[in-house]
């Protein structure tokens, strides 16, 4: 297949963010029109993914200098040719278009497929510090995408689920069972609130079909997709965005404010740390919970792990073995304290709080520890 037809066509011009929005609309078809083999085309879908990036730094760590062109508040990115970031060949290069929507949250826009976008960025973006993707909270995602489906007077015709043991939301049919199911059908909607009320499933994936035949497809992990890109598509999202922001942006500022620094007096050095806390929604840390959070939560490691019998309590050190970020944690039936060690990152802390809700408990809340 010709690479140039690949290739999310965007003219190399400075813009700003409402410039390039329009020019997305106004250019829709020029823009992400694909050739095929027999020299048909076909209309690509828009992507939106969704990041949240650290106060300064992240900008270096994830690209090289010779891949990314500024265009006014448009940053474009195009991997090397021939290789990606770990030295694997890619021979569908992609374009990537990054925008700031609020400090701290970008959308980058794209026509990749997942499998070229994951070869691309999304390993980097796993591997590097100071970005990650924008996790939604189940409640926060269920809002978002509940509200675009009325909004769209659509229907959802597929979804993704999954339970985990820890999670205490209501489940008729053998609630400590972990499942993950995919499901399609004319009855999608309803089938899911009936296997939610049955195996406690919560949706992590979504597919809307709207009117006129517009397909949309949304993700807890901040991935928006559309058929095409046009006005209403565009004010849709960022109309929903805008009601979710504020959330995930709060988590994202309690996470960065979790650190530890050095404050010199008298030629002496003092550590200052600025802690978290996870609490629960209810008593529910107990020795069940506390294997399920070692053995259960992806990416973290636990050592010097100490665990106390009768009146749970648990002290581990615990590594992102993606972002190397070091830090302890102090559980009890509660709460679980979050205290930073080495090298921290508040993508880390984020992720870890999600490895709670998703197999500790659905219902606990993130903040930083007050000190009374």
């Amino acid at each position: 297949m010709d690479q140039e037809g690949e290739e999310m066509k965007v003219e190399m011009r400075d813009f700003t963010k409402e410039e390039f929005h329009k020019y997305l609309i106004d250019n829709f078809s020029s823009i992400f029109e694909e050739e095929t083999r027999d020299a048909a085309t076909r209309v690509k879908w828009m992507k939106i993914y969704c990041l949240l990036v650290s106060r300064e730094g992240w900008q270096s760590r994830v690209f090289h200098p010779d891949e990314i062109t500024m265009m006014g508040e448009v940053i474009r990115f195009a991997p090397k040719e021939g290789e990606d970031q770990d030295g694997q060949r890619t021979d569908e290069p992609e374009e990537y278009y990054i925008v700031e929507y609020k400090p701290g949250l970008l959308l980058m826009f794209t026509s990749a497929s997942n499998e070229t976008y994951h070869k691309d960025l999304g390993r980097r973006i796993r591997r590097s510090r100071g970005i990650t993707p924008m996790w939604m909270h189940p409640e926060v995602f269920d809002n978002f995408w509940h509200s675009i489906l009325t909004d769209t007077d659509g229907i959802v015709y597929y979804f993704a689920a999954r339970r985990d043991p820890g999670d205490e939301a209501y489940c008729k049919v053998r609630p400590h069972i972990k499942r993950r199911l995919n499901y399609t059908g004319d009855d999608t909607k309803l089938a899911m609130e009936e296997l939610r009320e049955l195996y406690g499933v919560t949706p992590e994936v979504v597919y809307v079909e709207a009117e006129n035949n517009l397909k949309l497809h949304i993700s807890n992990n901040g991935l928006f997709s559309a058929q095409r890109a046009t006005e209403d598509v565009l004010a849709l999202f960022y109309r929903h965005l805008d009601q979710i922001s504020k959330s995930v942006l709060q988590l994202r500022e309690i996470a960065s404010d979790i650190r530890m620094d050095f404050i010199s007096e008298n030629n002496l050095r003092f550590p200052s740390i600025e802690a978290g806390v996870i609490t629960l929604s209810a008593p529910l840390f107990d020795e069940a919970a506390a294997e399920r959070m070692r053995s259960s939560i992806e990416g973290f490691s636990f050592i010097d792990v100490h665990t106390e019998i009768g009146s749970i309590s648990l002290t581990a050190t615990v590594v992102d073995d993606n972002k190397r970020c070091v830090f302890s944690v102090n559980a009890t039936e509660d709460r679980i304290v979050v205290v930073p060690k080495f090298r921290t990152t508040f993508e880390s802390f984020i992720s870890f709080y999600r490895g709670v809700v998703e197999t500790v408990d659905a219902g606990a809340n993130f903040d930083l520890l007050r000190v009374e």
